[in-house]
């Protein structure tokens, strides 16, 4: 379906958002895995707490692991469906 010439395209805004937020959670992840692990203690709870955690900066590759592999399972399902 087409739009039409005067018709706004929301487009563009979505993206951009898409972008953002993907870029927000990809800088928060390698904060919690990786960077806050060599900070030191910065009195700030919420950021001493990331830094003590032993729980989700483990819970975060192996969930990654999962998604892949569902992911692979929904692709085969499609695969079976759609050549059957």
């Amino acid at each position: 379906m087409q739009l039409a010439v005067n018709e706004p395209d929301d487009t563009p805004i979505y993206g951009y958002a898409l972008l953002l937020l993907t870029s927000l959670v990809f800088v928060s992840s390698m904060y919690s895995l990786v960077v806050s692990k060599f900070m030191p203690y910065t009195g700030i709870a919420f950021l001493d707490a990331v830094k003590d955690d032993r729980y989700f900066c483990l819970l975060m590759p192996i969930t990654c692991l999962s998604f892949t592999f569902a992911v692979f399972l929904n692709w085969l399902g499609m695969k079976f469906f759609r050549h059957n």
